[in-house]
């Protein structure tokens, strides 16, 4: 991992990359989160729930793998976690994650945005894990994620099932949340008559 962070050091540059994670210790319940990008300083995460400076814990990452961390450094809705030192595993992650970070940036750079369509059934159910449901109308949705129109809001970092497909919510708006899927959609069921 420190390889892989001192040569994002060396290019002056954070790797922007979104992926769902899940975070866990023997001291807190499990909760949901989601990267942002990996630098020198490490990796950052959004999440309604941020842990305390100096934590240890398990994350697993959607696509990646799972490591132990240290949790560095916190903001309001994030914070910043670097890997246990001793683990061979963390520079293949690191490799990765970056890996990712290039793929998902071909694709936007080749598209302009990461395609996009609007089902023409866009009423789908929102469920949280209490078993609050509500009524959501989706407003796009591409492979990876889905916008979604609320009326009640939905921390980041959530874990929720629009229809039948999970997500954890990554982001709000006015209004609305964009969640990212927890497994990617087949692209060939990206047409307008998908349903969640």
């Amino acid at each position: 991992m420190k390889a892989s962070l001192a040569h994002a050091r060396k290019q002056s540059c954070r790797h922007a990359v979104i992926l769902p994670s899940l975070f866990w210790s023997r001291t807190r319940p499990d909760f949901y989160a989601v990267t942002c990008r990996l630098g020198a300083d490490g990796i950052r995460f959004r999440s309604a729930i941020v842990p305390n400076p100096g934590e240890h814990l398990t994350c697993s990452i959607g696509l990646v793998g799972t490591l132990e961390v240290r949790v560095a450094h916190t903001a309001e809705r994030a914070f910043t976690v670097k890997p246990a030192p001793g683990r061979q595993h963390n520079t293949a992650i690191a490799r990765t994650l970056v890996e990712l970070a290039g793929r998902q940036s071909r694709r936007l750079d080749r598209h302009g945005t990461s395609p996009r369509i609007v089902p023409r059934r866009t009423e789908v159910a929102v469920a949280l894990a209490d078993g609050t449901v509500f009524k959501g109308r989706l407003a796009e949705v591409s492979i990876a994620r889905a916008d979604v129109y609320l009326a009640a809001p939905v921390a980041v970092g959530v874990k929720v099932r629009l229809g039948a497909t999970e997500a954890v919510v990554a982001h709000s708006f006015r209004n609305g949340i964009g969640a990212y899927f927890l497994s990617p959609l087949d692209p060939d069921l990206l047409d307008e008559g998908l349903v969640l």
